[in-house]
């Protein structure tokens, strides 16, 4: 029904639509500071997993690449695919695919096809880059990885990236984690 009200309308070209509510402030502060600056960061992604990239996270109606091409452009940013083009790397921690903390497989499957190690590696690459650095944290629900939080810890890196978000819904910790760099960016 919304959505034939926005092409019934013809706004299609002013209005976005995907999965998240609780960021959506965050978001339009963006865009708000994006528009009037007159500049629109680029954003680079690096999945942890390039399987789960492709994968439907709980609560959710989409791969989680293609809310993330949303919530990039919410916020009038541009999303490049090097690293070496890009204002901002954001790091999103999943496994290859969606599986609730508390099934008995979740972490068997999670560290399918992924490596702490590896993600965090790329991380520290990127920030001796001098790129701005966010994690989101989306590989469970409602909670962030433990062991990749205890990882960055062992590496003394918690205070080195710029943003992290590991709650909630996988669309609410995307655009959380994009607001808070392209915010740092600034």
């Amino acid at each position: 029904m919304l959505k034939q009200f926005v092409y019934d309308k013809n706004i299609y070209d002013k209005v976005v639509m995907y999965p998240g509510a609780d960021e959506v402030g965050l978001t339009l502060i963006c865009r708000a500071i994006n528009d009037y600056k007159n500049y629109r960061p680029k954003i680079f992604v690096y999945y942890a997993s390039e399987l789960g990239k492709n994968a439907i996270p709980q609560f959710e109606d989409r791969p989680i690449d293609e809310t993330m091409k949303y919530q990039i452009y919410a916020t009038n940013s541009f999303r490049v695919y090097s690293l070496s083009e890009a204002d901002i790397c954001l790091a999103v921690n999943l496994g290859s695919e969606f599986v609730p903390f508390w099934d008995e497989k979740a972490s068997l499957i999670y560290e399918k096809n992924k490596s702490i190690k590896t993600f965090v590696d790329f991380v520290e690459y990127a920030l001796s880059k001098n790129k701005i650095v966010g994690i989101a944290d989306v590989a469970y629900c409602n909670q962030a990885d433990k062991k990749l939080v205890q990882y960055l810890s062992n590496k003394n890196m918690l205070f080195k990236i710029h943003g992290f978000a590991g709650w909630n819904t996988s669309s609410n910790t995307l655009g959380t984690t994009i607001n808070e760099i392209i915010a740092t960016f600034y």
